[in-house]
């Protein structure tokens, strides 16, 4: 005998999504590195490149390299990055509902995310 899922309420089922949302955050700025690695031949950092600081990270940042090692990966391909662009669009779209709406969100809102 099968047992009845129970039904959660919309804050519950809300609740349950802030967690994805947040690993879905962390798989893009993954992502986002990896693509930056591809585009720079390795010569990227997640704290210096943005800052323009080789170096600030510490001895082994990769700007400190004499020269490019080619990074070799097939992450610039054009479908993988119109991916990224547009799970991310989504992603932002989400959480910007999310935000506005969350407190008084509509079962099919609810769905929709």
């Amino acid at each position: 005998m099968a047992h009845p899922t129970p039904k959660l309420n919309l804050e519950e089922r809300i609740n349950q999504l802030y967690p994805i949302i947040d690993t879905f955050k962390e798989t893009h700025e993954v992502r986002i590195m990896v693509y930056n690695l591809s585009a720079y031949d390795g010569l990227y950092c997640a704290t210096c490149s943005p800052r323009k600081t080789p170096g600030d990270c510490g001895p082994t940042c990769p700007l400190l390299r004499p020269e490019p090692e080619p990074y070799h990966s097939n992450h610039r391909h054009g479908d993988w990055q119109g991916d990224m662009v547009s799970d991310y669009q989504l992603y932002r779209q989400i959480v910007a509902d999310m935000a506005a709406h969350a407190a008084g969100a509509s079962e099919n809102r609810v769905i929709g995310w």
